[in-house]
């Protein structure tokens, strides 16, 4: 199904977004709330943004603090003294460092300083080690118009009078457990299981077809992925994501965010109609799966299908058209989860040998781009920078999403590249086939220590997170995924005698074939099993085929 390039074009955008796993703060991600008191009513809140320096905030509310408008605005010169001392102060961005902002502030004796930014973004905020030492206020950022709204307040209700305008600054703790890091591991695992048994039914079909049928008579000899990964090709694709990266690190600003919004959405839609369809026809009555509709464009198309093409067609549609709305999240996750499983459908490696070569070039890949390359070039990592939209703020579709932090209407999102997914899941998918090919029973099969490798794996990524291992910056997740899914397949392989059939394996040689065949017991041996997966995988591929742009039939197929 498909065409090989179509494939190879959406295994390098599936490997482009390997960009580590973390939940990184962004303006969808405000995690200081900043509460505002009138004469000692509150009144309103705004949501800000901490600096890694100065005195850290907590759950614990501080005292509440007059708000005084800096003056100059920028702080860049020395204040008049704070009045009354320990106010916050309201600084505008620009002209100065904001170490060299936060000196004059608490040189003049206020106990905050509120950065607003000069545009609609947000700013967050850094600094040397050398520049803040010393610096004890506390200082949380804002956007444009968050201080604007509180210019406006500090100006009407000045500090002193009856009503004066104060605030009070809370980080709440984000509790004992991270549900949006839990929500992440459960959507991961899931697809890689889902899409290593979907494939797994594919390659039981292939087992069993006879020739003669749709995929054999193009030459399939079985309904095996359309695109089989070679050793070149896993070098390729690594060294193109790294390319790929760099240039969005250069490059990346609004118009090429939406081409690449409009890329994945419309890939997605053609991976949700497929999930869509393959879902439809198993739960629909017999009769509903046997109709079919007239189409001008398509011919004979199954009512299935353009009922799975056209709920796509709307899902994708309404994220494309709000992918930045904070709502959306559960839409960008459905288009990924359906992207993945489909490429975890369409690609399949061959043996272990190619495993290994894409997975040891994809750790070294990650592990670069997060941790060495900053070392290297003394700069931020490109990984994590491209991951969460850096100084462009374009976020890119290519992660899951979950919030962590629900402030305001903005909430923090926890993220996991796609690529942290599917270049394991590849893995998953060949210990799936490779159980099946040789009837191994469940006591001796690969694939359930491969999927709870890669549970453990995604698990020590959270952990590396959490802990802060190596640093706060975004983990590179194949770091913790490679070691406990590779090295628990080989071990294994070692251990019981196999490594060499797993490192050269081939499924389209006899050996797979005829050793399902001779067992006359279990899944492949089931009376009219494998008939059963054929036939249903033949009506799965012959209707998207006629339904999908990409498998237009020919003019002489279509209505006269």
């Amino acid at each position: 199904m498909g065409r090989p390039w179509q494939g190879a074009a959406l295994l390098v955008f599936a490997l482009l977004t390997a960009c580590g796993c973390s939940a990184q703060r962004d303006c969808y991600g405000a995690v200081v709330e900043v509460t505002v008191s009138l004469g000692g009513q509150p009144e309103e809140a705004v949501y800000g943004y901490p600096a890694p320096f100065g005195t850290a905030l907590n759950d614990t509310p501080t005292a509440q603090l007059p708000l005084v408008a800096a003056q100059p605005a920028n702080a860049c010169q020395p204040l008049p003294r704070a009045s009354p001392p320990g106010a916050a102060a309201l600084v505008a961005r620009g002209n100065c460092s904001f170490a060299d902002k936060a000196r004059a502030v608490q040189a003049a004796g206020f106990g905050a300083m509120l950065l607003y930014n000069d545009d609609a973004e947000c700013v967050l905020m850094s600094a040397n080690r050398s520049e803040v030492e010393g610096l004890r206020i506390t200082v949380v950022s804002l956007t444009a118009e968050a201080g604007a709204a509180l210019a406006a307040l500090a100006a009407a209700h000045p500090a002193g009078s009856g009503d004066a305008a104060t605030v009070v600054l809370r980080m709440p703790a984000p509790g004992a457990v991270d549900w949006s890091s839990l929500a992440l591991w459960l959507i991961a695992t899931g697809t890689v299981a889902a899409g290593a048994l979907w494939a797994g039914q594919g390659h039981l079909a292939g087992l069993g077809r006879e020739s003669g049928t749709p995929t054999a008579k193009k030459g399939g000899g079985g309904d095996v992925p359309s695109v089989t990964i070679s050793s070149r090709a896993a070098v390729g694709f690594v060294l193109l994501a790294s390319a790929m990266l760099v240039l969005l690190f250069f490059f990346l600003d609004k118009w090429l965010a939406y081409i690449l919004v409009s890329m994945f959405a419309l890939g997605a839609w053609q991976a949700c109609s497929m999930v869509l369809f393959s879902a439809l026809q198993q739960l629909s009555s017999p009769q509903w799966r046997a109709a079919h509709l007239r189409l001008p464009w398509a011919g004979l198309v199954p009512a299935n299908g353009v009922l799975a093409a056209a709920v796509a067609g709307l899902l994708c549609a309404i994220w494309a058209v709000w992918h930045n709305a904070p709502w959306s999240w559960p839409l960008q996750d459905a288009m990924g989860v359906c992207f993945m499983v489909v490429i975890l459908k369409q690609f399949f490696l061959p043996n272990l040998k190619v495993a290994t070569i894409l997975l040891c070039l994809a750790f070294v890949y990650d592990v670069w781009w997060v941790f060495l390359q900053p070392l290297v070039t003394g700069g931020e990592s490109v990984m994590v920078e491209v991951a969460t939209g850096g100084a462009s703020h374009q976020q890119l579709p290519m992660v899951l999403r979950f919030p962590h932090h629900p402030l305001g209407t903005n909430p923090a999102f926890a993220i996991l590249g796609l690529g942290d997914v599917v270049l394991p899941g590849l893995l998953a998918v060949f210990c799936r086939r490779f159980d099946l090919s040789n009837r191994l029973p469940p006591a001796r099969a690969y694939f359930p220590l491969c999927l709870a490798g890669y549970g453990a794996g995604l698990l020590l990524t959270y952990c590396a997170l959490w802990f802060s291992w190596f640093g706060d910056q975004g983990q590179p997740a194949l770091l913790y995924l490679v070691p406990c899914t590779l090295g628990t397949v080989s071990a294994l392989g070692l251990s019981r005698g196999q490594l060499d059939q797993l490192w050269s394996n081939d499924f389209d040689g006899s050996g797979a074939l005829g050793s399902a065949q001779r067992s006359g017991s279990g899944e492949v041996g089931e009376p009219g099993g494998s008939r059963r997966y054929a036939a249903e995988a033949d009506r799965l591929e012959s209707g998207l085929e006629r339904l999908l742009p990409e498998q237009r039939p020919s003019p002489r197929s279509s209505p006269r």
